[in-house]
């Protein structure tokens, strides 16, 4: 259940965002639709506040569940308190950041970081940085070389039994690399930039490997977000263009958000639907 509710919301999403990309493509009148749709107070800025607060929501309702049902788990519990509080901050934090000049709205300072060194680049995009390396560690090169790899958990272990509470799952990596992968590919603002390009191609890589090495992880829904991920990766090809000159992070904020919302419901409701079932 949980994987058809997540799998539907990243289709109709990716479905929004194409359309958007291809009206902006395709037609002369509307060529800067997917630009504005990228600012802020926008489409997917308001996308963003939404998400959080439903993530916020779903850790609330996770700790009423596992009070109600008598099937606390202590570390769980700690973890959705501190998704719960997180979330919410960030969601007032957005709804009371002050609006943004018109004019401002209107462009996209690519120019700015066109001649940054390094650790200019990296102080300017911390917060951007720091989010893609959160999801890229923890939610798809740690788990994906994991199970590349035939490691295990030992339970006895509460330190290998923390993680394997929380270990994602095949689907939630592949909507990380979906995330992952909507970037330019060429026509970057600044060479530093293409650091973030080359760990998607190692992650998409490994992700292959995985296909290949141990296609009993695979399943309809794994197989119906593969395909998003091609599908994804061809348009952005096609129009990278497009991407560069666009604040496309918004958007990249908005899938790591659905893939963060859909792990959160693996990890929270797994064990009560499971324990439901039986």
């Amino acid at each position: 259940m949980i994987k058809i509710f997540s799998s539907g919301i990243l289709f109709f999403f990716v479905v929004f965002v194409f359309l958007g990309i291809l009206v902006s493509e395709t037609t002369q009148a509307f060529s800067q639709l997917f630009f504005l749709l990228c600012k802020s107070k926008i489409a997917y800025s308001l996308m963003i506040k939404m998400l959080c607060f439903f993530i916020f929501i779903v850790g609330l309702l996770y700790l009423f569940a596992a009070h109600y049902r008598e099937k606390e788990d202590f570390a769980k519990n700690i973890l959705a308190s501190c998704v719960c509080i997180f979330f919410l901050f960030i969601f007032i934090y957005l709804v009371s950041l002050p609006e943004e000049n018109y004019i401002d709205t209107l462009h996209f300072y690519s120019y700015r970081i066109a001649y940054l060194d390094f650790f200019s680049l990296l102080d300017l995009n911390f917060f951007e940085i720091l989010v893609a390396g959160f999801f890229y560690v923890f939610l798809l090169f740690l788990p994906c070389v994991f199970l590349l790899f035939n490691w295990h958990f030992d339970i006895q272990k509460p330190l290998h039994n923390f993680a394997l509470k929380f270990f994602p799952s095949t689907n939630i990596c592949i909507m990380v690399l979906i995330a992952s992968a909507f970037q330019p590919y060429y026509d970057k603002a600044n060479f530093y930039l293409y650091i973030d390009f080359f760990l998607f191609i190692i992650a998409f890589m490994i992700m292959i490997f995985l296909f290949f090495k141990k296609k009993f992880l695979f399943n309809f829904y794994e197989y119906a977000n593969l395909l998003i991920l091609i599908f994804l990766i061809l348009l952005v090809l096609s129009c990278s263009d497009i991407l560069a000159k666009a604040n496309y992070y918004n958007v990249r904020y908005c899938l790591y958000l659905i893939a963060f919302f859909s792990w959160c419901c693996e990890w929270m409701f797994g064990d009560l639907t499971k324990s439901e079932n039986a």
